[in-house]
């Protein structure tokens, strides 16, 4: 399905079935029946006949008056009483209706989209008109969903959100093919989320490709992302990660991982490819990233960006600017409020293999930006040297003293899950909020 075009879908379930002339989808009234010239020879009286539809017009009629007023599987689009969206056909539905944009919605179960034809357009808010309401997974799931939109922008199965109070949650996309070759803004999830947030959302496994800003989940975020994860395959050429291609200006990205094989030119990063006045917290990345230049195994290039409480597992390689966490890490080049690149609280563990300007941690930190209580593993990064951070050999890695030292917290703070612990089994730190679920990004006991 999804060779992209801007024409809406007709058919399925919600196309509006009539039956002869009786009723219609947007009316519940009996459309007007010009009757054909009696046959007399059909052994009936002119009297006869129009006695007969006239019977069956009014047994027809609730059946049709119930068509006309459903709207897919149930709801009034409310955010108390969302429609509900249980089949393929709904879900197309929604896609082919921007006058439905800025309702609510709620998955009822699982939806496999495999045997939709390729031509079938599923996108649902483009840049004229967006995705302006909000839709629950509900923790189920949209299986093999397909979008093929070569040269064009803001490609997902939600093209275009921007909603003050509504967006996506708790939704899982399996195996997803999105593809927009030579477009901007490209993610499995979201193309590109301009207000509102994606909240508890994951894909499992697939593939997205694109231009500039390309995510595994999301392509260009200006927005929060939250509770997420990714594992997918991600190809590029600038703005390129496993997680997000792309945040801005004051977007936020918390409790995410992404376990993604990640490729592109340039800002090339294991969970976003770049970031500008950006926050990142309690979020970690593994697998592997390959680029030109502006490689990182967590952010490939960070201007004004403040990565807190992070680490990567990510294995890199790249030409030049090769960072074990971050490949390059800078102010904002907003004049009128230029912010200083902060890293607090970091680590990385993942091999980085750079020809020039390759670091453990950081492979360039511009003056008056900050790097604190942040480390690299000396061994299993094949790197002695960095812009920032402090080196040291495995096993003081795997030791909770060295980071009680520095200052990171151990223990709950707050009500969230948002400090370190140790796992015996994966032997450096990780989030308490990783214990015990699907531990998408924590690190392989090697460190790689």
């Amino acid at each position: 399905m999804g060779v992209c075009a801007d024409t809406p879908v007709s058919g399925g379930p919600h196309s509006g079935r009539m039956i002869h002339a009786v009723g219609s989808r947007n009316g519940g009234g009996i459309r007007t029946v010009t009757s054909r010239p009696h046959n007399w020879n059909d052994g009936t009286r002119p009297g006869q006949s129009r006695q007969a539809l006239l019977l069956i017009a009014l047994l027809l009629l609730p059946v049709a008056t119930s068509q006309s007023q459903a709207r897919y599987g149930g709801g009034s689009g409310t955010r108390e009483d969302p429609y509900l969206i249980g089949t393929t056909g709904d879900l197309l539905a929604l896609a082919a209706d921007p006058n439905r944009w800025a309702a609510h919605f709620k998955l009822t179960a699982d939806i496999d989209m495999a045997e939709v034809p390729r031509d079938t357009v599923c996108m649902i808010g483009n840049v004229t008109i967006p995705f302006t309401g909000s839709f629950d997974g509900a923790g189920r799931r949209i299986l093999h969903f397909t979008s093929i939109c070569s040269g064009r922008n803001r490609v997902g199965l939600f093209g275009h959100i921007r909603a003050l109070n509504g967006g996506v949650r708790n939704l899982c996309l399996v195996d997803p093919n999105v593809q927009g070759a030579g477009g901007t803004s490209v993610g499995a999830l979201v193309g590109h989320l301009g207000t509102g947030s994606v909240v508890g959302c994951r894909v499992e496994g697939g593939h997205v490709s694109g231009s500039m800003a390309v995510g595994g989940l999301v392509g260009w975020s200006y927005a929060t992302i939250t509770g997420c994860t990714a594992q997918a395959e991600v190809r590029g050429q600038y703005s390129v990660g496993g997680l997000v291609g792309l945040c801005a200006w004051d977007a936020q990205v918390r409790d995410c991982a992404a376990d993604a094989y990640v490729a592109g030119i340039s800002r090339v990063g294991g969970l976003a490819g770049a970031c500008t006045s950006t926050i990142i917290e309690w979020s970690s990345a593994k697998g592997f990233a390959a680029g030109s230049s502006n490689v990182g195994g967590l952010v490939g290039c960070g201007e004004g960006a403040t990565i807190a409480n992070c680490y990567s597992a990510t294995s890199l390689t790249g030409d030049s600017i090769v960072g074990g966490l971050v490949g390059y890490n800078g102010p904002s080049y907003d004049d009128s409020n230029s912010l200083p690149g902060v890293i607090l609280n970091c680590y990385s563990t993942g091999l980085v293999t750079g020809r020039q300007d390759a670091g453990g941690l950081v492979a360039i930190n511009e003056p008056n930006c900050i790097v604190n209580g942040s480390f690299w593993d000396i061994q299993t990064s094949g790197m002695t040297t960095s812009a920032s951070g402090t080196g040291l050999p495995t096993a003081q890695l795997q030791t909770a003293a060295t980071f009680v030292h520095a200052g990171w917290h151990f223990s709950q703070q707050d009500a969230s899950d948002d400090y370190w612990t140790f796992a015996p089994e994966l032997q450096y730190p990780v989030f308490a909020w990783q214990i015990g679920v699907d531990d998408v990004g924590a690190p392989a006991a090697s460190g790689q």
